[in-house]
């Protein structure tokens, strides 16, 4: 069975699932703003056309817009889709999207026009390169396992202890979490590959708000969303601790709501639209795209190998 279709029936079917969990109970405990339904793919306004590309993609989301530049000089865009409402984005290493709406997430293809996959969950998201397992963090965090026979799979639930605001996952299938406990005190925790269960992490830095969170290639990466500029801080994880391994500046900023590090650049959604910065240098954007409502979600694309 080719794999594309093959993820967007098992995807189809959890989402029925999920449907039919809904007339007796939440499937998870409570997952952020998880929609009790899934969302089907046909369901999906398809408002752009597939254009062939085979490089790397910057996808944003804006307003009710979901858009893909060319990267990393943001030329010549085009419109995905068009929702209600857009969230984060995400992209796994074969350049699948993950895009999360109010009413689900849903994965396309590189430069792809119609979803492929849907889910009845959203959140910030991240893929785990080595399994390909789907984690989404709104609250609590529910991993969908991968295969590649059967698709997507039912999700697990995973809650750390405290409501979780984003996650990411470093090139070992490890899952780290940021959020705030019932005091509204930051929170970070790591949920090690094949494990259950979440270690609590103290970190030497403060965090005055967690931000986004990802894997950089060699260290694990936060923002504090409360610092002006916005700062990434990179950490070595050894056990229960984080130690401070340096920090990146982007300037021109109040606050980046999502930021996305792809090789040797930082792309990052401002209240003016969405950046690139050199990582891990900072300072000053080399490229900046101007958006009417702001800028959203961030994700960069890269091209499948075919």
């Amino acid at each position: 069975m080719d794999r594309r279709f093959s993820r967007a029936f098992c995807a189809g079917v959890v989402a029925a699932l999920l449907a039919a969990c809904s007339n007796s109970q939440p499937p998870f405990a409570a997952l952020g703003t998880m929609p009790q339904s899934g969302l089907s793919a046909t369901q999906v306004k398809r408002a752009g056309q597939s254009h062939g590309y085979n490089h790397t993609l910057l996808y944003v989301t804006s307003g009710e817009a979901f858009m893909a530049y060319h990267y990393p000089k943001g030329k010549s865009s085009s419109v995905v889709a068009y929702f209600a409402g857009t969230y984060r984005i995400c992209a796994d290493k074969n350049g699948n999207v993950f895009l999360s709406t109010s009413e689900g997430l849903l994965e396309y293809p590189h430069d792809g026009a119609n979803a492929i996959a849907t889910f009845g969950v959203t959140g910030a998201c991240s893929v785990d390169p080595v399994t390909g397992s789907l984690a989404v963090c709104g609250g609590d965090v529910a991993v969908f396992p991968y295969s590649e026979q059967h698709g997507w799979l039912l999700p697990k639930e995973r809650y750390p202890g405290f409501e979780v605001s984003d996650c990411g996952y470093d090139n070992q299938g490890n899952l780290f979490v940021a959020g705030r406990d019932s005091g509204y005190a930051f929170q970070f925790a790591e949920l090690p590959a094949k494990s259950k269960t979440f270690t609590s992490i103290t970190l030497d830095q403060s965090i005055s708000e967690a931000g986004p969170v990802q894997w950089d290639g060699s260290y694990i990466t936060l923002e504090d969303a409360g610092a002006k500029p916005s700062v990434l801080y990179r950490f070595s994880i050894a056990g229960s601790t984080g130690q401070t391994v340096g920090s990146t500046v982007l300037k021109g900023t109040k606050q980046v709501y999502q930021y996305w590090i792809q090789g040797n650049k930082v792309s990052g959604s401002t209240n003016l639209g969405v950046n690139v910065w050199p990582y891990p240098a900072g300072g000053k954007p080399i490229t900046q795209i101007a958006l009417p409502s702001g800028g959203g979600g961030v994700t960069v694309s890269v091209a499948p190998k075919s």
